[in-house]
């Protein structure tokens, strides 16, 4: 069930508040996933409080350069999953102060990985990466939702607002 899924993905948290596909600390790119598919589930104290804290987290996770790292390396991939994330839980990357590093915003770090030909690289300087371009458009797409008012990514009729629940079949 769903409740069973949300405990199971609460139980894996890390002492940090995180999440992590492997080791004791929590990593962004799991984490913001996460975070994805806890939205709905948001009007639930628990997952509230589990969802403040990793915001928290990852806030600080933030490198100076806006972006973040996944086992080790600063990526697009990462930068790209915050994104979708915060869209989720109605959190503006472009103006929420607990995203901005210096002044530079996640979405500013997503562009740093753009290539000339429209492409985006896994790393600064890489070579073109299908996972990066895949999930960057995703992460353009969340922000453009966000910003238009329909809602999370994964809710495509436009129904139902971020953190609402949507109950009815085809959810």
């Amino acid at each position: 069930t769903a409740d069973d899924c949300i405990a199971t993905l609460l139980d894996l948290r890390k002492e940090d508040g995180g999440w992590a596909i492997t080791g004791n600390l929590a990593d962004a790119d799991a984490t913001a996933m996460v975070l994805q598919a806890l939205v709905p589930h948001r009007d639930n104290a628990e997952v509230a409080a589990a969802i403040d804290t990793a915001l928290a987290l990852l806030s600080s996770m933030q490198t100076e350069r806006g972006g973040f790292s996944s086992f080790g390396v600063e990526n697009a991939e990462s930068a790209a999953q915050v994104i979708i994330a915060l869209c989720g839980l109605g959190i503006d990357p472009a103006t929420d102060a607990r995203f901005i590093k210096n002044g530079v915003t996640v979405l500013d770090a997503l562009n740093a990985y753009r290539l000339p030909e429209g492409s985006f690289s896994h790393e600064i300087g890489g070579a073109a990466s299908e996972s990066a371009k895949a999930q960057a458009f995703l992460a353009s797409v969340a922000h453009e939702r966000f910003r238009a008012g329909q809602g999370s990514l994964y809710l495509l009729d436009g129904s139902v607002t971020p953190g609402e629940m949507k109950t009815s079949l085809g959810y």
